[in-house]
């Protein structure tokens, strides 16, 4: 996995990425996951996102169903208590913008779920960094 993604980040540059609308997956009649929207340098994180998936299904990985939505997770939902006015909160917020961010790296996580929630460990950080005819 570590091979693959240093393979697929070759040439990458950091990305400029903005922070803007807010919604709810997977619908607003049952919303489970609240998120932020990536804009900015959107085209280009697809592109690594693509090259990432490639590669992780030459080893093995069978690719995802679901089209890449590149969001922030904000939180989760465990039941539709609340739910009116999350999508009150959702619907005042859909074209929000929220800020911007420079992203400098990818990194490898490990998710270990517990019943208290999951804890999340850096594995390894790969920089973004463009070969020098790039920059």
């Amino acid at each position: 996995i570590k091979r693959v993604i240093q393979e697929g980040l070759e040439g990458a540059r950091p990305l400029d990425l903005s922070l803007a609308g807010m919604g709810v997956f997977p619908n607003p009649r049952s919303p489970r996951v609240i998120w932020v929207g990536i804009a900015g340098e959107r085209d280009r994180l697809c592109q690594v996102q693509e090259r990432l998936e490639q590669g992780m299904e030459q080893i093995g990985f069978p690719r995802e169903a679901r089209s890449f939505s590149p969001h922030v997770t904000l939180g989760r939902m465990r039941s539709g208590r609340g739910s009116p006015a999350l999508m009150d909160l959702v619907g005042r917020m859909a074209h929000q913008e929220f800020g911007t961010m420079r992203a400098e790296s990818i990194e490898l996580m490990r998710s270990q779920l517990h019943p208290a929630g999951a804890i999340y460990s850096i594995i390894e950080k790969f920089p973004l960094t463009a070969s020098p005819k790039e920059r």
